[in-house]
């Protein structure tokens, strides 16, 4: 693809496109190819196009290659066939949100790769957020509501009315603005500084001050909280031999300090290094870098956006990632509004951040470029935004972690709400409701009175778009069920009751022929892939593994069946193994003390957001030990019979918390009932908007000829 110039002198020059035609990329040989002539032309190639793999030295000479990969290909890595069984030592490298992804997925779908020995390596602490956070409350001591993630983040009140307003905004540094950016994920996250979690992932006073870097998974937390994955800081320097045996299984990493005085030298030397030893297979979670385009744009053009063909964040110098002044020709008086500016090229999507609603407003505004609607900004702006990227491209590479952003353009609204205004504006309507302001006076007519209002493009689009309008409204009617309803509670609570638990259940007993006592111990959510399974009713007797585990039976639970290989890739957990362990002492004479075990399996079923609780199978010739039974006898239990199915209220209970009962379950003639009460948030903090449950509560009543007592379990984080 080439520009030329055209006939007459004055003419705008034109675009020579040359095509091959294929079926996909699959079918060999050509369909045919083609050229023409064009106006304008529009770079949508995508920014996702290879997986990049940093060039590592000694990466060549890993003991076997086959075992370096990138994440793109993880799922081909799970699933490949193995000799035999043997414990495997996988390292993740890379610090965003695939790694958080290959790691928890690798850790829920473990015997897929026999006993796997998880170490994930990474530069700086993130954010670790789950796929649904508490929606602000209008009322403070309402029960806890959830949305998806991005609807909360995404809040047009938020944006409207900031939490540190000023009069002049030019005011705020970039350092206040990481502060209040970092405060606003600690504050969804619930987990603090995440030191409970891990060392290595804690974000101090010094982190505060840097952007926030933000990862999203529902297990990682608790994966990383329960020490079933060991973390790395640092980076991966180089693959070294083993001093004994000669083999390339290690992996050298040097440890940096985070010093944002760029002017200390010394601060940025390595601090350290450390070696990981016996390694048997590396994944690279690293990113992706754009090849396409450079594959048909001249290199005279390549070298005017200063391309770098080996950055994988800014590998191109764009004016709102969409513009370039070599692509623009410009009259001589620059430094005006020119009307006969004429835009050649421009690109969409070529960009790491929030990504769908950008592209919209993105291929929107070039449109209008070409049409001759919307004027291109001067050739001076064009430069001074340009340059802003430039400073952020020499920052990163020269290792200052104040300019080490997440992404390049990471403001979603922002960027939506500014293109969408020099729509407008060409259109002569730069009065007309903005986006944002649809969705606050939307919010305002729901039943939680418009203090939160969840942004989604379809806000954006324009007023006559028909699917525009059924996608918010749709958004409204999610939004009301979370809120008012519930929606989305039972999902919040499953994925947080993972890890481990100290558990005080007092039990009293109103028949004199049974004990009343105090249990004390350990309560464990153990998480293993899912065992139920789902019938087509069209199929008759046939069964159907649930290969995603997203599906279940809407009017009925699944029968416990046989164990299958289904192949479960989405990473979500909906089956735990309860395993509790303790010693039960008696507040009755003789008062001694004796140990306890006991066993279900809880599920979450995705088609009804719900929770269901099992009875396990007893071990024939189990003896309840005062030692803790070994992690792999903790994760065995098969499925007897249903015990409750978990209803959550509308109603909650104090600031945090949330209300369910489980149905009443009739064993033979005793009849159980069962309270349960949940407190998200940081105990210390009753203003606290966490995702993560710090506490709970389970209470049974049962009564009947053979029972007749009740009971207090209290769960507290381990």
């Amino acid at each position: 693809m080439s520009l030329l110039a055209g006939a007459e002198a004055e003419a705008p020059k034109k675009w020579r496109v040359e095509w091959e035609a294929v079926a996909d990329r699959q079918t060999a040989g050509s369909l045919g190819s083609g050229s023409g002539l064009f106006d304008h032309v529009a770079v949508a190639s995508g920014f996702f196009s290879t997986p990049h793999i940093p060039a590592i030295p000694g990466l060549g000479n890993f003991m076997d290659k086959s075992q370096v990969l990138h994440s793109s290909n993880y799922h081909d890595f799970l699933h490949a066939p193995r000799r035999a069984k043997q414990r495997m030592k996988v390292v993740v490298v890379g610090g965003c949100l695939s790694s958080v992804e290959v790691v928890s997925d690798l850790l829920l779908n473990r015997d897929y790769v026999d006993e796997v020995e998880a170490v994930h390596l990474f530069p700086r602490p993130f954010w670790v957020l789950p796929r649904y956070l508490r929606a602000p409350n209008p009322s403070i001591n309402g029960p806890p509501s959830f949305l998806p993630l991005d609807l909360v983040l995404y809040d047009g009140c938020r944006r409207r009315n900031p939490q540190t307003p000023v009069t002049d905004a030019s005011a705020v540094t970039q350092e206040e603005k990481n502060m209040e950016a970092n405060e606003f994920m600690r504050n969804k996250a619930g987990n603090g500084d995440q030191s409970s979690l891990s060392p290595h992932l804690r974000v101090g006073p010094e982190e505060m001050r840097l952007p926030p870097y933000v990862s999203i998974s529902d297990s990682y937390a608790n994966f990383v909280r329960s020490g079933d994955v060991k973390l790395e800081r640092g980076y991966l320097k180089s693959i070294k031999q083993d001093p004994e045996t000669g083999i390339w299984n290690c992996l050298e990493v040097s440890s940096v300090c985070s010093s944002t005085d760029a002017s200390d030298k010394a601060s940025q030397n390595e601090m350290s290094r450390t070696l990981i030893e016996g390694v048997d297979a590396i994944i690279f979670a690293t990113g992706y870098k754009p090849t396409s385009f450079p594959n048909f744009l001249s290199q005279q053009i390549l070298e005017g956006l200063a391309y770098q063909p080996n950055d994988n964040f800014l590998p191109v110098l764009l004016y709102d990632q969409i513009l370039h002044p070599s692509l623009i020709s410009y009259s001589p008086n620059v430094c005006s509004t020119d009307e006969a500016a004429y835009v050649h090229a421009g690109f969409i999507g070529m960009y790491k951040g929030p990504y769908f609603g950008v592209l919209e407003s993105q291929a929107r505004y070039l449109a209008g470029l070409f049409q001759g609607t919307i004027k291109p900004p001067p050739k001076p702006e064009l430069e001074e935004g340009i340059s802003g990227f430039r400073a952020m491209r020499d920052g990163r590479n020269s290792g200052r972690f104040e300019l080490r952003g997440q992404w390049s353009w990471g403001d979603y609204l922002g960027i939506m709400g500014e293109l969408e205004g020099r729509v407008l504006e060409a259109k002569g309507a730069g009065q007309a409701q903005r986006g944002i302001d649809k969705a606050v006076n939307a919010a305002k007519e729901t039943s939680w009175g418009g203090n939160f209002a969840p942004v989604v493009p379809a806000f954006y689009a324009p007023d006559a778009e028909c699917e525009s309008q059924e996608g918010i409204a749709t958004l409204l009617e999610t939004a009301e069920q979370a809120m008012g309803g519930g929606r989305f509670t039972a999902k919040a609570v499953f994925r947080s009751l993972q890890g481990s638990w100290k558990l005080t259940r007092t039990l009293n007993s109103r028949l004199t022929n049974m004990p009343s006592g105090v249990f004390v111990g350990i309560a464990k959510f153990l998480p293993r892939r899912s065992t139920f399974q789902i019938k087509l009713p069209e199929a008759g007797e046939a069964e159907l593994s649930c290969t995603l585990k997203r599906l279940t039976l809407a009017n009925g639970f699944e029968g416990s069946g046989e164990k299958r290989d289904s192949q479960e890739r989405s990473g979500d957990i909906t089956e735990y193994v309860y395993s509790e362990h303790g010693t039960f002492t008696l507040s009755t004479p003789p008062f001694f003390s004796l140990p306890a075990v006991r066993k279900y399996i809880y599920r979450y079923h995705p088609g009804t957001d719900s929770i269901s609780v099992w009875f396990v199978k007893p071990q024939l010739g189990s003896i309840p030990s005062t030692t803790p039974p070994a992690p792999e006898e903790e994760i065995v239990g098969e499925v007897d019979y249903l015990f409750h199915e978990i209803e959550f209220s509308s109603q909650g209970g104090a600031h945090g918390e949330r209300i369910a009962k489980g149905k009443e379950h009739l064993c033979v003639r005793d009849l159980y009932k069962t309270k349960y009460k949940f407190k998200f948030g940081e105990e210390e903090n009753d203003l606290n908007e966490g995702a993560e449950l710090s506490r709970f509560s389970i209470v049974y009543d049962v009564q009947g000829p053979s029972k007749d007592y009740s009971s207090e379990g209290i769960f507290q984080r381990v």
